[in-house]
């Protein structure tokens, strides 16, 4: 399978056995979700699965998804919850006073809002219009019936919250755990511009911290506006489609989800898709088919990544929908429809153009020989830049990298498109022949490579003592 999975840990998914049973079918993303539990918490099951991929020999990469700036109700007993009808009129206040008072967690919020919005509590469940008065009153007209409950989500559609900080005091904790070592990703959540990361990128240098990802989760108004600027400042994009559907109008998260895929392929940037897409799995062991189509779709786009949040971190079924979301890509991935986009690619380098061809050769090849065609490509990098460029057209046959760069990217390699195989390249070698038969050793042990095979193996420029250019190499083993 090519398309990689992305798995949050939880209270489901924290037993020894159940990451094992993960790390067996081939998960290499983790994802642990600071807005729950404590940095304890995270610190020592960031460490268990560290320790149980270590004693398998294998690499994985860890993910810290950050709070942000994220507001929630506050309600005037936490305790307490709040019974919605239609035509009662409830008050959206700064200070709770009355029982009935609601209230969120920012104050700066106020300052955003205005006559006639439309605002969504608890996920979208519970929907209201906006009325502001001549006295600067701040009521909510509710449109359906429910019951709200303290720290539920509260968002404005079409409105994003530029004046809140992009890291709450919780997430400069997280920080930390990136500090330690503990952490290769970090999810940056509400972002609303490239200044958002460059804030993140400057506090991760105050604590010395390198080699750390930053994911930026596309799920505002803003976001959407300047999306080519956050790829620009971004390594990962995820396309966090829960409060995207409440930030801007629900109907328009199936086309913005195609273009957010295609702007991050085409700048070869990895893209994750996540939320609800094997939603019903918490309680059943079977998906809607709805998920299904919508798994499917995502693979058929060619994003990087798909996700699983609710579903592993407190479903009843986590294997089980890991599973199912294999057995749906791996179809969909065999079975390739005219329908689904290729990007277009601006080819400017040698380095670009030698892949572009490499790209043309094996898809030429394997649509002759279908089935027969047995192609195995390894990629000597030293950095990113020759893995982007080759990953981007996204060719669907087995591969392998050595990664000479710096150890501490090494684990976001399982964020790329179709690379299952990486090996930390710690030699050095004189000529390409011996970087060649030290690389076809290693991944004939590791049983990824069939006999008869044709290897075409692709030198970054930095890799090969007194070479300026990236090379590539043929050959049948």
């Amino acid at each position: 399978m090519y398309t990689q999975l992305l798995v949050t840990v939880g209270p489901s998914t924290i037993k020894k056995n159940i990451l094992e049973k993960l790390l067996d079918i081939g998960v290499r993303n983790f994802r642990f979700n600071f807005k729950h539990n404590s940095v304890e918490w995270h610190s020592q099951h960031i460490l268990n699965l560290r320790h149980l991929a270590q004693r398998r020999g294998i690499h994985v990469n860890v993910m810290l998804d950050l709070q942000g700036p994220s507001v929630r109700v506050k309600l005037a007993d936490a305790n307490t919850s709040i019974k919605i009808e239609p035509g009662t009129i409830y008050s959206l206040v700064k200070e709770i006073k009355n029982p009935n008072d609601i209230s969120v967690t920012h104050p700066q919020v106020f300052s955003h809002l205005k006559d006639g919005n439309v605002i969504y509590m608890n996920e979208g469940r519970l929907k209201f219009i906006l009325e502001i008065t001549d006295k600067l009153e701040y009521l909510l007209h509710p449109e359906v019936k429910g019951v709200l409950r303290n720290g539920v989500s509260f968002n404005v559609e079409g409105v994003t919250f530029t004046k809140l900080p992009v890291l709450t005091k919780r997430d400069l904790k997280g920080l930390d755990l990136a500090a330690a070592g503990l952490v290769d990703t970090l999810a940056i959540s509400f972002v609303r511009g490239a200044k958002d990361l460059v804030t993140v990128k400057e506090q991760l240098r105050r604590l010395n911290v390198v080699g750390v990802g930053l994911v930026s989760k596309i799920e505002t108004t803003a976001a959407v506006e300047r999306l080519e600027e956050i790829i620009d400042e971004s390594d990962v994009i995820m396309i966090a489609r829960g409060d995207l559907a409440l930030e801007t109008p629900f109907y328009k998260v199936p086309t913005l989800q195609k273009e957010i895929i295609a702007a991050a392929r085409g700048s070869s940037v990895p893209v994750i898709v996540a939320t609800q897409m094997l939603e019903s799995m918490i309680k059943n062991p079977f998906p809607t088919r709805a998920e299904i189509s919508d798994v499917g779709n995502a693979v058929y786009d060619k994003a990087d990544v798909l996700m699983l949040s609710g579903e592993t971190a407190i479903g009843e079924y986590p294997v089980l929908a890991v599973e199912t979301m294999v057995k749906i890509a791996e179809y969909v991935e065999s079975h390739p429809v005219k329908c689904h986009f290729d990007i277009p690619y601006s080819v400017k380098t040698q380095k670009q153009r030698l892949i572009a061809s490499v790209a043309e050769l094996i898809k030429e090849y394997t649509r002759e020989r279908g089935s027969n065609s047995k192609v195995f490509v390894i990629l000597f990098a030293h950095d990113l830049g020759i893995i982007n460029d080759f990953v981007r057209y996204r060719i669907q046959v087995p591969s392998a990298v050595f990664w000479k760069g710096n150890p501490s990217g090494f684990n976001r390699l399982f964020l790329r498109y179709g690379i299952k195989h990486a090996f930390l390249l710690q030699q050095s070698f004189d000529t390409e022949h011996l970087f060649v038969n030290y690389a076809i050793k290693r991944v004939k042990d590791n049983g990824v490579l069939r006999p008869n095979t044709n290897v075409i193996v692709i030198f970054d420029e930095k890799i090969l003592p007194k070479t300026r250019a990236a090379r590539l190499r043929i050959f049948r083993v």
